[in-house]
């Protein structure tokens, strides 16, 4: 902010209209004028509890008889301006109010709390008070003020709620003020670390998706205009077979069309010879005959690379909110790695950095098997192969950052967060009689319902369980009930050269109708969001 000899201000960081505040504002142009004095006096002015409580009822009532001041300057505005006044609202007299505004630096989140350690509604009118509440009130003041003068305080927090204290009111306590408060903070910045993560990711998928069903839609309009083919070869069957009767520089002809019978009109270049039209015919038949052989595997490709893409968007909506479980940043960790790897974004500036390492030992690696081994070509491949699989286990993760439940009888389930532990659930941890589970025909978490060998098998309760998990971790999260798929490990492959977490289910057990709304996970969300 700067101003001139006079006082006007000429350059502000921030301007203050009238709509932010009646009594100051801060414009280029304006005046500047001081900050309003603070009201009250400072909270070790009363020296005793009855002036105190004089000091608070008579700060209660001025800030009441202010309120309805403004609400009769508000409604003259509106008279003045020949608009219908608002209805004066009945104001009364707040203990919060009268805290705020009897003495310097007292928040209302301050108030709150003594008023909450006193058993006292901020709300309630001092008129209303019992001399036992304003004893105890007193006290908690009282309180406030040694700590603050000795600087003992007892850091404590709330971490369902985001709220801490310094005076204790909290049920999660700390070892100091400085350990709360950096907690809270790293927390906070994990949460929105997390939160831009997650953006820039949705948002790569987003636009792959799009750019992927575009080529679908391409290719199925190619498929389709090449269905034309048979009928362009059947028009240029029909010139053909009337050359001898179409005149040269004819625009149309009249034939008869073989299967009907009937007279039919044709179209032709009546700069060209009949002839030539037909040819042209033939050879546009030809084209479209070979781009259902070209196309269809394109189509078949981009279809698949759709699926893909929507069993990744399910998996980062499952990663959306920040719950302070360390294995969802795994899991959207995971995501990142697996949109770099197909191509999809670039690597952030430390992973580019990894892999460079990493591909320099790999060469140093095939260098040195080289000269070892005599300039084999076989012991390069080898060394190369053993690098690779060193660095691949040094950045490996573990499946037990899979989502875990445990059903009412008793067995394990676990839940895919991504494609990459979809993956390992279904090809490396399902045993051959655990229960495997998918939402049918959409999107969604491989789920494995573990069997002990030689134990009990789940009863229709716990497949019951498993299926609402399955359909809970799908797109169809929002639906009443959907259609759950139940398999063996040992009916469920993977093909080869498939995408991360297309699998092949070679026999169903049985199918189960899913409830995303009864499964464990909405309870629990339900329970952090509420």
């Amino acid at each position: 902010m700067h101003w001139g000899w006079l006082g006007e201000l000429f350059s502000l960081s921030l301007a203050v209209g009238g709509m932010m505040s009646s009594y100051r504002q801060i414009q280029v142009g304006r005046t500047y004028s001081f900050p309003p004095q603070l009201y009250g006096v400072p909270p070790t002015a009363a020296t005793s509890m009855e002036q105190w409580r004089d000091t608070l009822i008579g700060a209660a009532r001025l800030a009441a008889a202010s309120e309805v001041a403004r609400q009769q300057q508000r409604q003259q505005r509106k008279m003045n301006a020949s608009e219908k006044p608002l209805p004066l609202l009945a104001v009364g007299e707040r203990l919060a109010e009268g805290f705020i505004r009897a003495f310097h630096g007292v928040s209302p989140a301050l108030v709150d709390e003594l008023c909450g350690a006193a058993g006292v509604e901020p709300d309630a009118s001092p008129d209303s008070m019992t001399p036992s509440q304003w004893e105890v009130l007193y006290g908690q003041w009282i309180t406030w003020q040694e700590r603050l003068r000795s600087g003992k305080f007892a850091a404590t927090s709330n971490p369902a709620t985001g709220k801490y204290s310094v005076f204790g009111s909290q049920p999660w306590r700390h070892a100091s003020v400085h350990e709360m408060l950096e907690e809270y903070y790293e927390a906070l910045t994990t949460a929105e670390a997390h939160a831009q993560l997650h953006d820039k990711l949705a948002g790569t998928v987003a636009a792959a998706l799009k750019k992927a069903r575009g080529k679908v839609r391409a290719f199925e309009q190619q498929l389709k205009d090449s269905g034309r083919s048979q009928e362009l070869q059947r028009l240029a069957d029909l010139i053909t077979a009337n050359l001898y009767r179409i005149p040269a520089g004819s625009a149309t002809t009249v034939v008869e069309d073989w299967e009907t019978g009937q007279p039919l009109t044709l179209e032709l270049d009546p700069t060209k010879p009949p002839v030539a039209t037909a040819e042209a015919l033939y050879r546009k038949a030809r084209k479209l005959r070979r781009a259902v052989d070209a196309v269809q595997p394109l189509l078949d490709e981009a279809r698949a690379e759709v699926a893909y893409l929507e069993d990744v968007e399910v998996g980062l909506a499952g990663l959306k909110r920040w719950t302070g479980d360390a294995a969802d940043a795994v899991a959207l960790r995971e995501v990142q790695d697996e949109l770099v790897a197909g191509k999809y974004m670039k690597p952030p500036p430390d992973a580019a950095l990894a892999q460079k390492t990493a591909a320099r030992a790999l060469k140093a690696a095939a260098r040195a098997a080289s000269k070892g081994g005599g300039g084999s070509k076989k012991g390069t491949r080898g060394a190369a192969a053993t690098a690779t699989a060193a660095v691949a286990v040094d950045g490996g993760q573990n499946v037990t950052s899979a989502r875990r439940y445990i059903s009412p009888g008793g067995f394990t389930v676990l839940v895919g967060r991504n494609n990459k532990q979809n993956d390992v659930l279904s090809t490396q941890v399902a045993k051959d009689d655990d229960l495997w589970f998918h939402v049918r025909g959409m999107p969604g978490s491989h789920t494995l319902l573990r069997v002990s060998r030689g134990g009990l098998e789940p009863t229709d309760v716990d497949v019951q369980f498993a299926a609402d998990l399955a359909a809970f971790f799908s797109r169809a999260r929002d639906s009443l009930k959907v259609d759950v798929i139940v398999s063996r490990g040992a009916w469920v492959r993977k093909p080869r050269g498939a995408k991360p977490g297309a699998v092949m289910v070679t026999k169903e057990l049985r199918n189960v109708v899913g409830r995303p709304g009864y499964s464990a996970a909405a309870s629990t969300v339900a329970g952090s969001e509420g």
